[in-house]
């Protein structure tokens, strides 16, 4: 793999300097390193800016037959990065301005990563967060005794539970364990910001998104599982 990381570094910062872009055979070389490995920060953000640079259309056409990983995933949501080669802040030389502007940048693909998660809880879906807001509200109240409309509760009888109380005991079962899902989501967020912060490098830089995002996402999965 050292050699083939080798051809393709050298491979990308040629084609870069030259056309400011990859040609086919060349994200297929790169792609094959960072599918193994994408901590290797110059290969991911030559590859990120030449997925900007294609059309939309085609980018997810690639990205359909040539799976990445979610660190390159949040990189492309970001703002376009305008010239990789000489950006690189994982290059001998690399000013503490570079530094800081890499670090600016994990802890936004670690923010993206938090969204990315309790969006698949609520599925991207606006009126579903609405809804499970409103059936929490109505669990608890119910079974604090207090007197209000349930319509939520009333329409899950016999379907989540045999009483209002089932489904309602039900309902807060379920927001308990999002409530801890999110939390441990949240914690690896403020954590994983604060080791950006901390690291000195491009590797410990990495080393500190891929350890928050992989925390994140079996938070989630163990929820969805459940």
């Amino acid at each position: 793999m050292s050699n083939i990381y080798s051809t393709a570094i050298q491979v990308a910062e040629e084609s870069f300097a030259k056309n400011g872009t990859l040609s086919p055979a060349e994200m297929a070389l790169v792609h094959q390193v960072v599918r193994v490995n994408d901590r290797h920060q110059r290969l991911r953000e030559i590859l990120v800016k030449t997925l900007q640079d294609l059309q939309i259309e085609d980018r997810e056409a690639w990205l359909v037959e040539n799976p990445v990983s979610s660190n390159i995933l949040a990189m492309l949501d970001e703002p376009q990065i305008v010239d990789p080669v000489t950006s690189f802040v994982s290059l001998p030389g690399y000013t503490s301005a570079d530094l800081a502007q890499r670090k600016e940048s994990a802890k936004r693909s670690i923010v993206a990563e938090a969204e990315r998660q309790a969006a698949r809880v609520v599925r991207g879906n606006s009126r579903q967060f609405s809804t499970y807001t409103e059936k929490r509200a109505e669990a608890a109240a119910h079974l604090a005794g207090e007197t209000i409309d349930t319509p939520h509760l009333d329409a899950e009888v016999g379907i989540s539970g045999d009483t209002k109380d089932d489904v309602a005991n039900a309902i807060m079962t379920s927001a308990a364990a999002w409530t801890q899902a999110n939390a441990q989501v949240e914690a690896a967020r403020i954590s994983g910001q604060q080791a950006v912060d901390a690291a000195e490098g491009v590797e410990d830089i990495d080393a500190a998104v891929d350890a928050a995002c992989g925390v994140m996402r079996q938070a989630v999965d163990a929820l969805l599982s459940g």
